[in-house]
């Protein structure tokens, strides 16, 4: 069982009203999930779980495209060998993509948790702005100690602590490896 096509990965990276207001008022807001989470999804729980860096295809999805935030988390995902587009769907087509993505890696926004609750594939996740994601299908959370970036670069986007439990870990790992078995790590 399983597809030989790469992984389809559908990263939603909230900017708009929360980007406005970290420029105006220098606030980290509850909503605010930085590069540093979105790029330690894939380099901590994603590539692990799979054999090579080409087994994911993803479609970083924002409202705000030209914000330094989407430009670090492109060149992060470059860096690490990722395949990545910045693409420019409808909302309609971004809930569509989300909804039926392989992986979902949500930003902090409500668009995203009404997509990881419709969806079947797996769904990485910040701490829910309603305090607990459990209600989530196959969910695995990213730290809150994920949300600073340190500088310019995608090398400086670095993590306060750890990116998920062990436990998060290895069930995004025993995940990849029973729907994705042609992609796993070995």
């Amino acid at each position: 069982a399983g597809r030989e096509e790469p992984l389809r990965v559908v990263m939603h990276v909230r900017l708009g009203d929360v980007a406005r207001r970290l420029e105006q008022d220098g606030l980290l807001l509850s909503k605010y999930q930085g590069p540093a989470a979105y790029l330690a999804a894939v380099r901590e729980m994603l590539l692990p779980a799979v054999a090579s860096p080409n087994a994911l295809r993803i479609g970083l999805t924002t409202d705000t495209r030209n914000h330094d935030n989407v430009r670090l988390i492109m060149e992060g995902l470059q860096q690490m060998g990722v395949r990545v587009a910045l693409q420019q769907w409808t909302v309609l087509e971004t809930f569509h993509a989300m909804t039926h993505s392989d992986v979902l890696i949500a930003g902090c926004s409500g668009f995203t948790d009404v997509a990881g609750v419709l969806r079947q594939g797996l769904t990485i996740a910040g701490p829910s702005m309603y305090g607990n994601s459990s209600y989530l299908p196959m969910h695995v959370e990213v730290a809150k100690a994920a949300n600073m970036c340190l500088g310019r670069s995608p090398s400086e986007c670095v993590l306060d602590g750890p990116v998920a439990s062990e436990e998060d870990i290895r069930a995004v790992r025993e995940w990849v490896r029973s729907e994705f078995p042609h992609h796993a790590a070995r």
